[in-house]
């Protein structure tokens, strides 16, 4: 038996759906897994303390999880949201005096 992610038979992530159903993991061996998950909008990340082990055409019931945020109140100060999306942060073009010129006019821009 071999211990793994998630991660690295979904290539990162897996979604839940509305019902609170995993995707369904195909694997031709039993594995063990760690499940970790986040909440858009909330700082730190949920990790289950036992392993999920998967079988072959079998299904596994982890039961209700509750995710505790690590911390209770209101923020005072952030950068960004805590989404895990750089998308609210702004990168600037750079100052064309300190450009390599390999890079002006570049076919990416």
């Amino acid at each position: 038996m071999t211990s793994s992610t998630l991660a690295s038979l979904s290539k990162g992530f897996a979604e839940l759906s509305t019902d609170g159903q995993f995707m369904q993991l195909r694997s031709k061996q039993v594995r063990d897994y760690n499940l970790y998950a986040w909440v858009p909008g909330f700082i730190g990340d949920f990790r289950w303390e036992k392993l999920i082990t998967v079988t072959p055409g079998g299904s596994t019931d982890a039961g209700t999880l509750t995710y505790k945020p690590p911390r209770d109140g209101p923020t005072l100060w952030e950068i960004g949201t805590p989404n895990r999306s750089a998308a609210s942060f702004f990168v600037p073009e750079p100052d064309p005096n300190y450009i390599k010129k390999l890079y002006v006019n570049h076919p990416d821009k």
